[in-house]
């Protein structure tokens, strides 16, 4: 897949998820706002979640997962 087809496909998908202001935010925190950053780790397979980040946003669960992720990693938690 391409690097324009990764990005069409994360844009579709936050935009069709129940994304939440939390998960922006935090996205915006860990990452400085650096939207190569978060597109690399969105559609990354991150081990701790078992999944890529923008396939787990799907359901109710798997955004929680990702927001207890997040907000792990930006108070340094990990």
């Amino acid at each position: 897949m391409s690097d324009v087809s990764d990005e069409n496909e994360l844009l579709e998908r936050l935009l069709t998820a129940d994304t939440s202001s939390e998960l922006v935010s935090l996205l915006d925190i860990v990452f400085d706002s650096n939207s190569d950053q978060i597109k690399q780790w969105m559609l990354s397979e991150i081990a701790i979640l078992r999944g890529t980040p923008i396939d787990l946003i799907q359901t109710e669960q798997g955004m929680e997962d990702v927001v207890t992720v997040l907000g792990r990693t930006a108070h340094g938690v990990f």
